[in-house]
């Protein structure tokens, strides 16, 4: 279960690295007792309130003061500082313990596998893509790592990322704005007023403007600014407190975001770090999207209090894509209209006593889909199982006009509840369950024809020339097989549509144990089940599937320790999963089109975080970080790409890891730095991908005024090359795949009122 720390003295980098994180820890002891102990830090994800040292369950807190502090300005920067989180590149989506949040990772599976919520909203559909991921007025981001199925429900099985802007305060007005520049002609600026409304109420208001011209050029189309980026975030929010007893805050937010395509074709370029795309057309995407809560608390005495959270989530989403990527054959593209919308509604009654803490409480969320794919598509014929005997009597790409509109509407209804027992002075008990029921109603349509530009081969007259050249017996084995193959190929281009009304109930469990070894330091144990819901899917060459929800179980051992003074911090979890009923998709007739869904795989997931805060002195803030984890599937047979049991998941590194801090002198100057490190992974379920290591350094130097700040920074100073993504294209031959950003260096200047 824990072989991971043998494997530690193999690699001289990762032993160079816990020699770091321990020499940190060696220096803090020299700091006096009286300096500043560590902020408190309250996790609130999980819907009992609890300090981060109390939290047994794997969590990262970011809170507003180090956000600040450490220079972070986008979630992805967040991502690469914590243990055994990862990013996919390009603020594109993230992955948790080898998993990403997709099905990118498992190549199986509809659902997301780890949630994301902003003020309380669900992020669903492709908002996860361009929801506010700046960090601009966010008060605080909490990442939890392991199933929160029992707390948050669906789509959090393998963790989750929980925003929480900074909310009014009735303690006075204020006002903060930033402007700031940077390479490649970014331009920024973002603004924050606070107004209070009488003694019981108050308003915030807060927005952000970014723009770049991004780091692709398109010479094909003689545009230097080829994966440009725009985002726009608007947020309000109320808080109204007319009694003692009562609260009320209600939020609504406003995104914006419109991008070029950072994707482009490795095998027509001559040196990646051109960042060349040749593609002919003019593709990119772009989202509006709205986010609703209104968050009603009550306290009805000093140990319950009721709360009502109401949220409502909604998204269009335009997306069009030059699938060729070269200057020739530029007809093939992709284009996409989504929109998303759900609501949700959660009552529950708090319990907070001595003795007993806990809620219990009912859930209902409504999920609405309507996502029309179009396009024309080359496909290879290989990719579409015709055999290398017939391939020269097929033209070189077969045009597909693509046509395929999903409608679906998803309920959802939970009853759940958790409690935290101090049955003794030094012992605590935690369970919960949550029993969950959803109902779905999907109406997929798949309508694609072969382009009139491409018909397929004639079998007679294929036989005729295959018999003119090797013999009769030739030409009639290629005349039935073509006429086999052409069969095969029409009766998957034939309009389908399923209606389909899968539903299911799951009982999902936690428990856990916690000791107090001393006052600094805790000893726990977690055993937690999640869930991935089931469904029914039509693949596109009109096959449909029907599969049950797969199930996470997993079991974790913490520590939670302080010390000299509180000045330090140590943490730690180590974690095992069984990932049972997996969600795979299975190729059938060698055709990645011609594909099912089903519940045939099992997995096996182990390893830990490790995560370090000091403050060695009142000028300086340090952090460390450290995280495994081996994945594995124990089974997955696919008659498409073979057995693949003992491969590792996709986008699954083994190694993260961070280091950095923030030192001030001279009273207002600080410098600060931090490096992230990613090993190397694979970039598909064959494993036939191999994309390399990263080590990326940021810094960051500024002057903090009694109302201004002047910072600078720089991001991937050393201008590291990476792969996010590498394959195989749909156009023969062909490679495409996206890279990391490269260097970015920036000047802020941020002035309050």
């Amino acid at each position: 279960m824990f072989s991971f720390m043998i494997n530690l003295s193999e690699s001289t980098m990762k032993a160079k690295y816990w020699r770091v994180i321990f020499c940190l820890a060696f220096v803090t002891s020299v700091a006096s007792a009286d300096e500043p102990a560590i902020e408190e830090i309250v996790v609130t994800a999980q819907k009992i309130e609890r300090s981060l040292q109390d939290t047994h369950e794997s969590v990262t807190v970011i809170t507003g003061y180090e956000i600040e502090r450490r220079g972070i300005q986008t979630l992805e920067d967040i991502y690469n500082q914590t243990a055994n989180v990862f990013d996919l590149g390009n603020n594109e989506g993230f992955g948790i313990r080898g998993v990403t949040n997709n099905s990118g990772s498992t190549g199986g599976g509809s659902g997301e596998l780890a949630t994301y919520f902003i003020d309380g909203v669900a992020v669903t559909g492709f908002g996860k893509r361009f929801v506010p991921m700046d960090m601009w007025d966010v008060a605080q981001v909490e990442i939890l790592r392991g199933p929160q199925s029992t707390n948050l429900g669906r789509n959090a099985m393998m963790g989750a990322v929980v925003i929480s802007s900074a909310s009014p305060s009735m303690d006075g007005f204020d006002a903060d704005f930033m402007v700031g520049i940077g390479n490649e002609n970014r331009r920024e600026t973002a603004g924050m007023v606070n107004v209070p409304l009488g003694e019981t109420a108050a308003l915030r208001f807060s927005g952000e403007f970014l723009e770049t011209d991004g780091y692709i050029d398109n010479p094909t189309r003689g545009e230097d600014d080829f994966d440009a980026r725009e985002n726009q975030t608007f947020r309000a929010k109320l808080l109204w407190e007319p009694t003692d007893e009562l609260s009320i805050l209600a939020a609504l937010q406003y995104v914006e975001s419109e991008r070029g395509q950072n994707l482009f074709r490795f095998d027509l370029i001559d040196d990646v770090e051109d960042r060349d795309n040749l593609g002919a057309l003019d593709d990119g995407e772009e989202l509006d999207g709205t986010l609703m809560t209104l968050d009603i608390n009550y306290d009805l005495n000093q140990d319950w209090a009721l709360r009502s959270i109401t949220s409502f989530f909604d998204t269009e989403y335009d997306r069009f894509d030059d699938d060729d990527l070269s200057p020739a054959n530029g007809n093939a593209f992709r284009g996409r209209l989504a929109k998303d919308e759900n609501w949700a509604q959660e009552l529950r009654a708090d319990y907070s006593g001595e003795k007993l803490r806990g809620n219990l409480g009912v859930y209902y969320t409504e999920v609405d889909i309507d996502n029309r794919t179009l396009g024309l598509v080359n496909i290879n014929p290989t990719l579409v199982g015709v055999p290398d005997l017939l391939l020269p009597f097929y033209p070189s790409v077969l045009e597909v006009d693509v046509n395929s509109p999903f409608f679906g509407e998803t309920e959802n209804m939970a009853l759940f509840t958790e409690w935290e027992w101090d049955f003794t002075d030094d012992w605590r008990l935690i369970a919960g369950l949550r029993y969950e029921t959803e109902e779905q109603d999907n109406d997929a349509r798949v309508a694609n024809t072969l382009n009139p530009g491409t018909p397929l081969p004639d079998p007679a007259v294929a036989g005729a020339q295959a018999a003119a050249v090797n013999g009769p017996a030739v030409g009639a084995q290629v005349e039935a097989g073509v006429a086999a193959v052409n069969a095969v190929l029409l009766a998957q281009l034939t309009p389908t549509q399923e209606l389909t009304s899968p539903d299911f109930d799951v009982t999902l469990g936690k428990f856990g144990l916690v000791w107090d070894v001393s006052e600094s330091a805790q000893l726990g144990f977690i055993f937690s089940q999640g869930y991935r819901s089931g469904g029914a899917e039509l693949s596109l060459s009109g096959r449909t599937s029907d599969y049950d929800p797969e199930y996470l179980n997993n079991f974790e051992l913490s520590l939670r320790s302080q010390f000299w003074e509180g000045q330090v911090t140590l943490n730690a979890n180590f974690f095992y999963s069984d990932w049972q009923d997996q969600q795979v998709t299975i190729g059938l007739n060698g055709n990645i089109f011609d594909t099912v869904l089903e519940n045939a795989g099992e997995s096996t997931l182990y390893g830990g975080e490790i995560e370090l805060r000091a403050n060695p002195s009142e000028n300086l803030r340090l952090f460390a970080t450290l995280g495994y984890t081996r994945t594995e599937f124990d089974d997955y047979v696919s008659v498409l790409d073979g057995d693949l049991s003992g491969n590792e998941f996709a986008f699954s590194p083994n190694w993260t890891g961070a280091l950095g801090g923030t030192y001030y002198f001279h009273e207002h100057w600080y410098v600060g730095a931090s490096i992230t490190w990613q090993t190397e992974m694979y970039g598909d379920v064959q494993n036939a991908i191999e994309l390399d290591e990263r080590t990326l350094l940021n810094v960051q130097a500024g002057y903090e005024g009694e109302r201004y700040t002047v910072r600078l920074y720089g991001k991937n100073v050393t201008d590291e090359v990476y792969v996010t993504s590498q394959g195989t294209g749909l156009v023969p031959g062909s490679i495409v795949g996206k890279l990391g950003d490269p260097l970015e260096v920036g000047l802020q200047v941020t002035f309050s009122l």
